[in-house]
């Protein structure tokens, strides 16, 4: 894929009103996922226009919404397979005219005959394919464009399909048309990425919709969910919620690339692992030692405190730095799975010097170097974290959690260093560290993986 992939929150709820005031247009209103995206955005608050071929089928819509207790919705009737470039023109000028405003589009309509060869493909329907599944989006999106960057925050949701499905034989054009509205997302994301115009692509899990059933005869489609689930995830991205996931690929399948995506305890114990507060223990006693004792105390705090601010610092930041080197999410995944790696290797095979895995310093009362950087907030850590923030953008909160848990557990752990030392012993506390760089060399391994993975548009 083009766009970098990310996956919803853990447990996140959509509020009820979070596209109060906003105008929603959306596209093959009456179809599966059209419908229910329709319904989601009237009950978030939203007035909908409804956009489609068949007027009776929108009236019907438009009936079930009211009936529903659903706000009333706008009909607009529009053949995206005839439409010209006047006729979307004219649809913006309807919006102005009406409602002075326009503050996102679900671009749900889709045309698909069936799986067929190429060779046995009618050029008709290839043709009607693409003008539905790319050429209309385009127009529509283009016709809007003025009044979507008049909105403080707007949003267009372009819905695509499984990549590695489509690549497949038989999909034809509904497989390249897909591909096609994924590059145009990205190119549109470029050049609207500093506006008030966010660009989005979601990726459904399998739904129960006739163009389900059509390309799968023999399965029982009652088995996979209604598209209300996708209807959600859709309307949170035309939200402001969906701020942070702007030019990424909402992905919702169950399995698949993202599934390897981390919890909020995994990554707290995967930064406690790089963090290595039982192999620092020698390194920290031996920085102190020459400092009085009622200071060591004090300035372990002190350089704990520095480093969870540098940690912090990093978290929030790091989209921004990301950007500003132009670095992508496969490689700082391929980069810090190598640095977590070779962190393991030093744990579990140290240096003959003993100088631990960061090497030694020189004496005095250490400030920042080398306790807090990098012996707590070392590379390794700030890769991971901005590893993290860069492939998941919408999870910041979960991994501050994660990161102040794991800071926590090091600095519990270091405070106490002296007595953990004088009860375990060193050797007891080498064996773990040296377990803890096995552990780190999984993980390192796993992150790695993902990053060719991406690069190479691979499933794990």
């Amino acid at each position: 894929m083009t766009l970098p992939t990310v996956r919803l929150p853990a447990g996140a709820m959509p509020a009820g009103d979070m596209l109060a005031g906003r105008v929603v247009l959306v596209t093959g209103a009456y179809g599966g996922l059209g419908s229910a995206v329709a319904r989601a955005a009237s009950q978030a608050g939203a007035t909908v226009v409804l956009c489609g071929k068949r007027q009776r089928q929108l009236e019907q819509l438009y009936d079930a919404m009211r009936a529903e207790g659903l706000a009333e919705p706008v009909i607009h009737p529009l053949d995206m397979e005839t439409a010209t470039p006047r006729e979307y023109a004219a649809l913006a000028d309807g919006l102005r005219h009406d409602f002075g405003r326009l503050d996102g589009i679900a671009h749900c309509a889709a045309s698909f005959a069936g799986l067929t060869p190429i060779a046995m493909h009618k050029p008709d329907d290839w043709l009607r394919a693409m003008h539905v599944n790319v050429n209309a989006p385009f127009a529509l999106t283009q016709a809007c464009l003025p009044l979507l960057q008049e909105a403080a925050d707007s949003a267009v949701v372009f819905v695509l399909d499984d990549p590695q499905r489509l690549a497949r034989a038989h999909w034809g054009a509904y497989g390249a048309s897909k591909a096609a509205l994924e590059r145009f997302a990205a190119i549109l994301h470029e050049e609207t990425d500093e506006s008030p115009l966010r660009v989005h692509a979601l990726l459904p899990a399998p739904m129960r919709t006739r163009l389900r059933r059509q390309a799968y005869f023999g399965e029982d489609t009652l088995q996979h969910p209604l598209p209300e689930a996708a209807a959600a995830a859709l309307v949170r991205l035309l939200s402001a919620q969906g701020a942070p996931m702007r030019g990424h690929v909402l992905d919702l399948r169950g399995e698949g690339v993202m599934e390897t995506q981390m919890t909020t305890l995994s990554a707290g114990i995967m930064l406690f692992l790089i963090m290595d507060p039982l192999g620092n223990i020698p390194l920290f006693l031996s920085l102190l030692k020459d400092v009085p004792p009622k200071r060591r105390r004090r300035v372990m705090v002190r350089e704990l405190l520095i480093a969870l601010g540098v940690l912090l610092g990093f978290l929030i930041g790091g989209q921004h730095l990301l950007s500003l080197l132009q670095l992508k999410p496969d490689s700082i995944s391929i980069a810090g799975g190598i640095v977590l790696f070779l962190i393991g290797i030093r744990m579990v095979f140290p240096p003959a010097d003993g100088g631990g895995i960061f090497g030694k310093s020189g004496g005095g009362e250490p400030f920042i170097v080398p306790m807090a950087i990098p012996g707590v907030a070392g590379p390794s850590a700030m890769a991971a974290l901005l590893l993290l923030t860069n492939t998941q953008p919408g999870r910041t909160a979960e991994w501050a959690t994660a990161l102040i848990g794991a800071w926590s557990a090091t600095a519990l752990i270091l405070l106490f260093s002296t007595y953990l030392f004088r009860w375990l012993g060193e050797s007891v506390l080498t064996a773990l560290e040296r377990v803890m760089g096995m552990l780190l060399i999984a993980l390192s391994v796993q992150m790695f993986m993902g990053g060719v993975a991406a690069f190479l548009h691979l499933a794990l």
